[in-house]
């Protein structure tokens, strides 16, 4: 139960150092681009895009709706008054971080890079690449990034991958390990402390019920068992998490601490999930199982958790 509280109070403590998002957005920066007419600037907040409205709760939907094209109009409210004045996409194509051991790591993307063109296609937005890179099924992607001045051009292969779907489910996607970001960064309010609680709960609850979605489609062989990792992949993912900042790190050791919390209550013998079974026999059945029936359960349990150990380790080196 302490994993989940640890986790709980962790990402509770994140949201009231770090403070969530402003609703409706406001700009506390704008992020370097190379875009020529942008007139939004830091301090505006925003209502509106294209003259619908900014969602409370934004989800896909609205920004799928979006009109293509670099520059799009935004309704925002900059001091006493609102005005109507040009900026990026909201989700442009520019990459907010890179995923460890991926190809777009490989090939040398970097957060912050601007990418320019996909195979030649000029590109506004990060929906945009990700269709490219889909239709491609495969194949190299050519692609020419901006980078603080400079013009740069990467080959990248993309990868096979399972990612994780709305109804914690998996389907697999050809992806270059990259990930999006807005075109600004945006100022924060801290939400008060029995908010930040039920916040860190919810967070804690969707680990924990990813982990189940993962474990299910793992045993009836629906994703790649490379989804597994031991030590080592949790060592590098740590240090990815690390040189990201303190807040990441401290937020990937309260996920790990979910994680954690969950597979110890799996019902498999030398775990607690085992004890609390063999708590449920006594139960039920008003007496302990034998020495005998323990000593053999126990020994199939750690065989079990050895083996699930060596797996997830030889996963880490050769996947």
């Amino acid at each position: 139960m302490f994993n989940f509280i640890f986790s709980i109070f962790v990402f509770a403590g994140l949201l009231l150092a770090l403070g969530t998002m402003s609703s409706p957005p406001k700009i506390a920066a704008l992020y370097p681009m190379p875009y020529e007419g942008v007139t939004i600037e830091a301090g505006d907040q925003i209502l509106a895009i294209e003259g619908a409205a900014f969602p409370s709760e934004p989800s896909r939907a609205y920004f799928d709706a979006l009109p293509g094209g670099l520059l799009l109009d935004y309704r925002v409210q900059r001091g006493d008054a609102q005005l109507v004045v040009q900026g990026p996409q909201y989700s442009p194509a520019r990459i907010g971080g890179v995923q460890p051991r991926s190809a777009g790591e490989a090939a040398g993307l970097m957060e912050g890079d601007i990418i320019l063109r996909a195979d030649g296609q000029e590109i506004a937005s990060f929906l945009e690449l990700v269709e490219i890179v889909k239709a491609a099924e495969g194949a190299p992607v050519r692609l020419n990034v901006w980078r603080a001045g400079e013009d740069k051009e990467f080959v990248i292969q993309p990868e096979l991958r399972d990612v994780p779907t709305a109804d914690n489910g998996f389907e697999k996607r050809f992806l270059i390990g990259i990930f999006s970001s807005t075109f600004f960064e945006a100022e924060t309010e801290r939400p008060g402390v029995i908010e930040a609680v039920g916040l860190g709960a919810e967070q804690t609850y969707r680990v924990v019920t990813r982990s189940v979605s993962g474990l299910y489609h793992l045993a009836f062989g629906k994703i790649s068992s490379c989804n597994m990792s031991g030590a080592i992949g949790i060592a590098r993912a740590s240090k990815a998490q690390a040189e990201e900042g303190l807040a990441a790190f401290i937020g990937f050791l309260a996920l790990l601490s979910t994680a954690v919390g969950f597979l110890n209550l799996l019902p498999i013998p030398m775990l607690d999930g085992g004890h609390l079974m063999f708590y449920g026999y006594e139960a039920v059945m008003r007496k302990k199982p034998s020495d005998r029936v323990m000593q053999v359960l126990m020994s199939m349990g750690i065989a079990l958790v050895l083996s699930v150990m060596v797996f997830a380790l030889w996963n880490d080196i050769f996947c």
